[in-house]
């Protein structure tokens, strides 16, 4: 968290990334989001810039349901920092090196990128 501390306290937008694990984000980005505590609007020491976030994901799952519980995860949050939600995009049947490269993932990241 120290070496990512200053770059977020100077962000205006923040996008979450992560694998799906057991229908939910990894552990490390759920340490991140644990440690915002410290920036909750409030009670805190030291607001965020960030007016902003979105949230980009792949997963094994084929179908979104079973992110459902990553992206609650990410919506409270959201709304409990009071940033604006920009978007999910979610990338289904990713269950190997090189899946997200089938179908038309990389063109729906750069068509959600551009709209972000």
């Amino acid at each position: 968290m120290a070496e990512i501390e200053p770059l977020l306290e100077s962000a205006d937008m923040l996008v979450l990334v992560s694998p799906l694990y057991f229908f939910g984000v990894s552990a490390q980005l759920k340490a991140v989001i644990d440690r915002l505590c410290t920036y909750c609007v409030d009670n805190c020491k030291k607001p965020l810039n960030i007016k902003e976030t979105a949230l980009i994901m792949c997963g094994a799952g084929e179908e979104e349901q079973f992110f459902s519980g990553a992206i609650d995860t990410y919506r409270q949050t959201a709304d409990y920092m009071r940033w604006e939600d920009r978007g999910v995009l979610i990338a289904t049947s990713v269950t190997a090196k090189g899946d997200v490269l089938q179908g038309d993932w990389l063109a729906k990241a750069q068509v959600f990128g551009a709209f972000i």
